[in-house]
């Protein structure tokens, strides 16, 4: 009967693939995904490439997903659509075919209207029809063929020339040549060609990465020159990597071009310090044709027809004519030199779309290049039968030097390469026939690459990620106690977001220059710095220079992508994660491309740049990168949702060597500065992600336990906070407590990928840290005015809580840490403060007070959402981008709030020991899973499970504060103190004073006394006897203990007792009485 159950069963899944799906679902597999089109032009068969999550327990609707011939896509009509598919992680080791697929890739040719949206499915079945389409790959000792069906070519491994062999069908358009390749050009005059460029030591290498049937992808590697040997025989070339990509039917290639410089990239003793910074004169990206003896070359603006010598060259130039408005900088232009020196032809304009044409009127080649103008300066050259590329233009440059010496800028025509640089050029080679009519649509299209989105809650519910994804308008407040607030919050949050790539969405009124990333860019931050160009597009600004792209800007972009589906999301983390892993990372590479993480015995690389020392224009030199400021999560997301190979190495590689320097290079995580961990153990948990590599993990639980050494623990008890002391012994401030933040989202990232109950236990603790300690404000006074929630940002310390500048932004990264604890704690106080926090963090996110002068505002008066304060955008915007996601996925998808929390009661049998005596402590706990003792005097707590009473003798006499911690099943924490002074004893003063220094025979004298103890211990049974001379007498009635009327009488002698009884520590009383003069 199973044979004929399971038949039953595929059938049934059969008619069900065939109908319309409705309804995204894990078992059996069914994932809406959407393809937006944001331009004004129709796209079909466009090429479609994007990741997509699968569920742990997501099946084909019997067994696991764990191949891709399970999968299949579908159009909601139910027809099958081709598509190929490559696993980029799996629920398991990346290299176990077993294990079940955790993304994949998806590629597909869409159909989708101008201005629209085009819906298809990822489905599994357990037998799909199997992928279909055109691309075949040979792969033979002498090179690389690849057919898409419309065209034909051959990379070869004999010698990087571009592209050894075309033809597009019988046609030949390029043949083997020599000439052909990437030329690089030193500074010197020496010309690297890349076909007959071989350094020793190095090996042109070739692969094929994907082999259709819709796609294929080819990797080339090779290298131009040594750039220096280190002590140890380590090697640093100038290398490049170029990765093929073509498409079924297409007879387009984009091909993705990276110049690498593998030399040293840190200067530890400042700019005088030798480094591999290279000085280019040109690269030239160069392909010669087939082509008749009557061409015509077109550029942008211009045609011309030539059959003899002729050379022309299109130029996209920038010159500084406003510094506040680029729109008066950019310059394209035509130039021809047909013998006596180039002359302007055509039209001039100012941005350039960025292709170039050489045809003979039945075949030709159109060169694109993404981020054409942006990238300035590009250039384009037609002479003979020759197409060139100018990704570094011959003479266009702006600066002159030698290579290896980069400590003085100076004027000239070359571009400085520094070490560690990268550049990554994405072109288009498009072999067409005598009809180009297509041309401006095909050029438009491939600068605006399409993706294939699922629904954000998609990205939640299958675990792609730690945290989820909350999506745009998935949530309205309603029953919150707080709905109006949290509904303007809301709403000024999603235009906050929206503003990076649409300036509509800021707050009105906010200047021009300051309402997105783009009119940033356009006003050169007004006025402060270019923020276009090849080294600088696709970064922010951060305190007048360049920054590191803080808290990692492609993160956030990919977030609010994902979150929005908006494509003006997307084409900023594209510009930004190729920025990111170019310019400010600074990598080192062996000629086999394998990583090298030290060099002349120095761990400073896999590094991202340091804040504004990122690609300066002082030239400041490499001296400051830190772990601190490099993140990691924003490459893998990007590689996650494109395949991107090129990001993930460089994300692999950052995780990798951080695994390594915490053996390597320790020094790294001795400082204070807990964000050195937090942003470490972000970094390499995203990267196990992945890869499911073990060491990765291990060494993220490690970081955790070395945050564990700088936890404070005032009296034993550990508070969840870290209370660091300087840099140096030198140094005494207390740590900047705005790092306690930054590593709220990383830990909890870590205990979602290891479960690990320490983990858990601090988050919980910095929780209550942040509730009851950390926060301050969230009051109305008596007018009427608001203090909003607030953090302190800068030193924080246990006797003065709010004894510093307080600010609302150190509030984004805690939110979540709130959310956190509700969801764990099912505590509504945990709950209602996240919602608090979230509104007064976003409507007042400007609020900033000194200590001194912390004044309210007006309830209402909310602040401006836009790019924020010029000096401060890349940190205040980076920062809130990336922060709220778990708060509001769980105000729509609701933990319960039954969580109960505990009691706890503690208490001394005798608050105060002698010497050598026992401490009989008493703790009583209600709905507490476990207890603990903490001592205060340095021994190990003692934990229990309930009630719990205990002895114990303090070594050294003193005042300790003794706590006894009860924490609920669900880690709600309740805690309770006691002071007990141990092996202490008293010390007591008297204190005399008489209202006069002379007298005669019948004054009163008032004597007024002061018994104070000032020991630690308690001074019992105590008693005064003041004696009196035998000239006085007592007046009974006026002795006052206190203000208490004590009777006494004068004894023998003439003495006065008084019982005065117990008299605690530092506690004092007067003694007042008056006497007669006999």
């Amino acid at each position: 009967m199973k044979p004929l159950n399971t038949v039953a069963c595929v059938a049934c899944l059969a008619i069900a693939s065939s109908a319309s799906v409705r309804a995204d679902t894990v078992a059996p597999l069914a994932v809406s995904l959407s393809v937006r089109n944001p331009l004004s032009i129709a796209r079909v068969g466009w090429p479609v490439t994007s990741g997509v999550p699968i569920p742990r327990e997501a099946t084909d609707g019997i067994g696991p997903i764990t191949s891709t011939n399970q999968l299949t896509v579908q159009r909601p009509d139910g027809t099958t659509v081709p598509a190929q598919f490559r696993v980029l992680a799996r629920w398991g080791s990346r290299d176990d075919a077993t294990a079940r697929i955790r993304w994949v890739l998806v590629d597909l040719q869409a159909d989708v209207p101008a201005n629209g949206v085009a819906r298809y499915w990822l489905m599994a079945r357990p037998n799909p029809p199997s992928p279909s389409g055109p691309v075949t790959v040979t792969d033979s000792p002498s090179g690389v063929t690849v057919d898409t069906g419309a065209l034909q070519f051959t990379i070869s491994r004999k010698m990087f020339n571009l592209f050894d062999s075309v033809q597009r069908g019988t046609d030949t358009l390029v043949g083997s040549s020599t000439a052909n390749g990437v030329l690089y050009t030193a500074y010197d005059g020496t010309d690297y060609p890349s076909a007959t460029t071989n350094p020793d030591n190095t090996a042109l290498q070739v692969a094929v990465e994907e082999a259709g049937p819709l796609k294929a992808v080819v990797r080339v590697r090779g290298a131009y020159k040594l750039l220096y040997r280190d002590s140890i025989g380590r090697l640093a070339y100038l290398t490049y990597t170029a990765r093929y990509y073509a498409y079924a039917g297409k007879d387009w290639v984009r091909v993705v071009f990276t110049l690498e410089d593998n030399g040293r990239g840190v200067q530890p003793n400042g700019p005088a310090d030798p480094y591999e910074v290279v000085f280019i004169r040109r690269l030239h990206a160069i392909l010669s044709l087939n082509l008749s003896f009557v061409k015509t070359v077109t550029f942008e603006g211009y045609t011309d027809t030539f059959s003899s010598s002729e050379r022309y060259q299109f130029r996209q130039v920038h010159a500084l004519n406003n510094p506040r408005d680029e729109s008066a900088n950019f310059a394209y232009s035509s130039w021809k030199d047909a013998g006596g020196g180039p002359v302007q032809v055509g039209r001039a304009g100012s941005r350039a779309a960025g292709w170039a044409d050489l045809s003979d009127g039945q075949r030709g080649l159109t060169i694109a290049s993404r981020w054409f103008w942006q990238s300035y300066p590009k250039a384009f050259y037609v002479h003979g039968s020759t197409l060139e590329f100018g990704i570094f233009p011959d003479g266009l440059g702006d600066v002159s030097g030698k290579d290896g010496v980069g400590s003085k800028r100076m004027p000239g025509t070359l571009y400085r390469f520094r070490g560690g640089y990268y550049k990554t050029t994405e072109m288009l080679f498009w072999f067409h026939g005598s009809d180009t009519s297509e041309r401006d649509s095909l050029v438009a299209c491939f600068q605006s690459p399409l993706m294939a989105l699922a629904d954000p809650d998609w990205y939640s519910s299958s675990g792609a990620f730690y945290e989820p994804i909350a999506g745009r308008d998935k949530w309205t407040p309603s029953n919150t106690g707080q709905d109006a607030r949290l509904r303007d919050a809301l709403s000024r949050y999603e235009d906050w977001m929206r503003a990076r790539w649409d300036a509509s969405a800021a707050t009105p009124g906010v200047p021009s220059s300051q309402r997105s990333v783009d009119t940033v860019r356009e006003s050169r931050q007004d006025g402060a710095l270019d923020l276009y160009g090849w080294e600088d597009f696709g970064c922010t600004a951060w305190q007048n220079g360049h920054s590191g792209l803080h808290y990692d800007w492609p993160w956030g972009m990919v977030l609010q992508f994902l979150r929005t589906g908006d494509p003006g999301a997307w084409e900023l983390a594209q510009q930004m994660t190729i920025h990111s892993v170019d310019i400010d990372l600074i990598h080192m590479r062996a000629a086999d491309h394998t990583p090298l993480y030290a060099f002349e015995r120095t761990y400073m690389y896999w590094m991202e740049r340091y804040e504004n020392d990122a690609h300066n224009t002082t030239w400041a030199g490499d001296h400051g990168p830190r772990r601190s400021h490099s993140w990691v999560r924003g490459k893998v997301a990007y590689y996650l949702l494109t395949g991107d190979e090129r990001v993930f190495e460089d994300a692999w590689a950052m995780a990798d060597a951080t695994r390594a320097s915490i053996t390597l290079d320790p020094g790294q995580f001795a400082r204070p500065e807990t964000r050195f961990m937090g942003w470490s153990i972000e970094g390499m948990l995203s990267v196990y992600a992945v890869t499911n590599e073990q060491p990765l993990l291990d060494a993220s639980l490690q970081l955790f336990r070395k945050m564990l050494d700088y936890e404070a623990h005032p009296n034993d008890v550990p508070q969840g906070y870290s209370n660091v002391r300087g840099y140096n012994d030198a140094q005494s401030y207390d740590e900047t407590i705005t790092n306690e933040s930054y590593y709220a989202d990383p830990l909890i990232q870590l205990y979602r990928a290891s479960g690990d109950p320490g983990v858990l236990a601090y988050l919980l603790r910095e929780a209550y840290w942040v509730k009851n300690r950390y926060l301050l404000g969230g009051k109305l006074d008596s007018t009427g005015l608001y203090y909003p929630y607030s953090g302190v940002s800068e030193y924080w310390t246990e006797q003065d809580p709010g004894g510093a500048n307080r600010y609302t932004q150190n509030l984004w990264l805690l939110v979540n840490l709130m959310a956190f604890a509700w969801q764990q704690t099912g505590l509504r106080e945990f709950r209602d403060l996240a919602r608090a926090m979230f509104a007064d963090s976003v409507l007042y996110w400007g609020y900033w007070r000194p200590p001194d002068n912390v004044t309210p505002i007006v309830p209402t008066a909310y602040d401006a959402v836009y790019m924020g304060e010029m000096y401060q955008m890349s940190k205040e915007q980076g920062k809130v981008q990336r922060a709220f996601q778990l708060y509001l996925w769980l105000e729509r998808n609701p933990p319960p709030t039954d969580g109960v929390p505990p009691s706890a009661v503690a208490a001394a049998a005798s608050a105060e020991v002698g010497p050598d005596a026992d401490v009989q402590l008493q703790g009583h706990a209600v709905g507490a899973l476990r207890t603990t003792w903490y001592l205060g005097d340095g021994s190990d707590p003692i934990g229990g499970t309930g009630d719990q009473n205990i002895a114990h003798r303090y070594a050294k006499p003193g005042i300790y504060t003794a706590t006894f911690e009860a924490v609920s099943a669900k880690g709600a924490i309740a805690r309770a103190s006691v002071v007990v002074r141990a092996g202490v004893v008293p010390n007591l003063f008297v204190q005399v004073t008489a209202d006069r220094s002379t007298c005669v025979p019948g004054d009163v004298i008032s004597l007024n006394v002061v018994i104070a103890n000032k020991g630690d211990g308690t001074a019992t049974k105590v008693s005064v006897t003041l004696p009196l001379p035998t000239q006085v007498e007592l007046l009974p009635d006026t002795v006052r203990l206190g203000s208490d009327a004590v009777s006494v009488a004068q004894g023998s002698g003439g003495s006065v007792a008084v019982g005065i009884g117990t008299l605690p520590p530092g506690a004092s009383i007067p003694l007042s009485l008056s006497v007669r003069v006999k």
